[in-house]
């Protein structure tokens, strides 16, 4: 198996704040493949970096960065765009023609498994447990990279999302002009119940529990291991005894229901669920079934993309005839 090799490194890592499934990478040495679809891939070579634009060298320890050298698929190989003058390109192209030649049998292997196993999650102002998951990284030398405590329910390009069953439970204001009202009512939600925004990291283990780590001033939260249930398993934390709130957090996560087919550690249960509120989003199955870890129901990806293609005909403009 391609993965499977001592320079061969396939890995997955999640999108998160806002949770946008999950990366796809594929690195050997100065190169890596990412994709978020498992279709398309992204080329990164490591180069590095002039000091000016004449090329000169750096006065100091240089700088090495990735920079994207090119598009991969299946279907229509290597699309490259244009790279700086100043970079090796007969080198580039030979890391990237390594990096290509595993693509292609590392697809059958799809999804790679999770490594981002350090967690920063946003704590519960009562109890100090986690509420909703901020950030994940691979390695714990990554962990100071981070340190923001807003939580982010979607790209600012999203819009809204539907909630009927908020709605129904507290029908909006004739008057109310918010053209993100479902959002924003999540948001403060969860800042609400955040009380001081604390955060803590936590090292998640095999067996779902987590390590936590060092907290500065809170010495009792430090020392602390938490089973597998006090982590969400949908990254926030669902449960409201306020039914407005419960509906609104379970019509976010329903919506969110096709990225979150991408997590590797849900219930079954939980999955056979997700599965039914994601056929209401089949554009997005259809671009995502790739990266699922299982399906409970056979027909669930065939259902999905059937209707992928009959909304995509529908969409499709009609030419005006005489």
């Amino acid at each position: 198996m391609i993965c499977t090799t001592t320079n061969t490194h396939c890995y997955a890592v999640r999108r998160l704040n806002p949770f946008r499934g999950v990366v796809q990478i594929i690195q050997i040495d100065d190169c890596r493949a990412i994709s978020t679809t498992g279709e398309q891939w992204e080329i990164q070579v490591k180069v590095k970096q002039p000091e000016d634009l004449w090329g000169g060298e750096s006065k100091g320890e240089p700088i090495y960065r990735y920079v994207r050298f090119g598009t991969w698929t299946k279907k229509s190989g290597l699309e490259q765009v244009p790279a700086h003058p100043l970079f090796d390109l007969t080198l580039m192209f030979k890391k990237a023609d390594e990096v290509i030649a595993l693509l292609q049998p590392a697809l059958t292997e799809l999804p790679f498994p999770l490594r981002d196993n350090f967690e920063l999650w946003l704590l519960d102002g009562q109890q100090r447990m986690p509420l909703a998951l901020l950030h994940s990284v691979a390695n714990p030398e990554q962990i100071s990279l981070y340190n923001s405590h807003k939580w982010v329910a979607t790209e600012g390009t999203d819009g809204d999302f539907p909630s009927p069953r908020a709605d129904q439970e507290r029908p909006p204001h004739p008057k109310d002009t918010n053209p993100h009202r479902h959002l924003s009512a999540l948001t403060s939600i969860i800042r609400d119940n955040a009380g001081h925004a604390l955060a803590q990291w936590f090292e998640r283990q095999q067996d779902g529990s987590g390590e936590a780590i060092e907290l500065s001033n809170f010495e009792e939260l430090s020392k602390r291991t938490l089973p597998t249930g006090a982590f969400p398993e949908l990254l926030i934390r669902p449960h409201r005894d306020d039914a407005y709130e419960h509906a609104l957090i379970s019509d976010y996560l329903a919506w969110q229901a096709p990225q979150l087919l991408t997590l590797q550690h849900i219930s079954d249960r939980t999955r056979s669920e997700l599965e039914q509120h994601a056929l209401n989003r089949a554009i997005e199955v259809d671009n995502l079934w790739k990266l699922y870890p299982k399906t409970i129901d056979p027909n669930f990806v065939n259902t999905a993309r059937v209707e992928a293609r009959l909304r995509a005909t529908v969409a499709k403009p009609t030419l005006a005839t005489e």
